[in-house]
């Protein structure tokens, strides 16, 4: 059930959908301050090096639950096509997504004009962590912003990927991806093979 204000007691106890405001830090483009995107739509710290993750150590979820609240400018249409997405995650591993309760670590789910979340849990921010949606209408772009927040990083920057794939360099867009100035530019990047610890 999706419910536009609910109470947030009865949120929980109904598994509504809880409504709230972003109160964590001054975002840049829908980004905490401090922060930047690598591979097209991972948040990360701006010392973030590219190759290791001693100052991006990922957490995962122990207990596999994940509270939730969608951002106020999220549409009633867009937070029920998220909990299919949420669906989807549930079937096939051991998570739950709750409606959150008061917990000081959960996704705030907003909508913005590109997908992005940072991987696995993170207590940076101070006040949960965000996820940026533009795809509402595709429950796939939808699962795969959820697996980052769940502790995936992208496939194709797995150290042993050289192994089962040749990445065709000629095939990646040259002016597709936006800089630090939103031109766009080659996306070579997206592929850089990186060390995650």
């Amino acid at each position: 059930e999706v419910t536009a204000n609910p109470d947030v007691a009865a949120a929980h106890a109904n598994n509504a959908v809880v409504y709230g405001e972003w109160d964590g830090p001054p975002l840049i483009n829908g980004i905490p301050e401090g922060y930047k995107i690598i591979d097209g739509d991972i948040v990360v710290p701006e010392d973030f090096d590219g190759q290791t993750a001693a100052t991006f150590v990922t957490t995962l979820w122990i207990t596999g639950v994940v509270p939730f609240q969608f951002d106020v400018n999220v549409t009633m249409p867009n937070a029920q096509a998220m909990l299919v997405a949420m669906a989807w995650w549930e079937t096939v591993a051991a998570v739950d997504f709750v409606p959150r309760n008061g917990e000081g670590s959960f996704i705030h789910i907003k909508s913005n004009t590109y997908n992005n979340s940072p991987v696995g849990l993170t207590s940076a921010f101070g006040v949960g962590q965000i996820i940026n949606i533009l795809n509402w209408n595709n429950t796939g772009v939808m699962a795969h912003e959820l697996g980052h927040s769940l502790g995936f990083y992208h496939e194709q920057s797995r150290t042993d990927r050289d192994n089962y794939v040749t990445i065709n360099t000629a095939n990646i867009c040259q002016n597709c991806c936006p800089d630090s100035d939103d031109e766009l530019g080659p996306c070579n990047h997206n592929f850089d093979i990186r060390t995650f610890s």
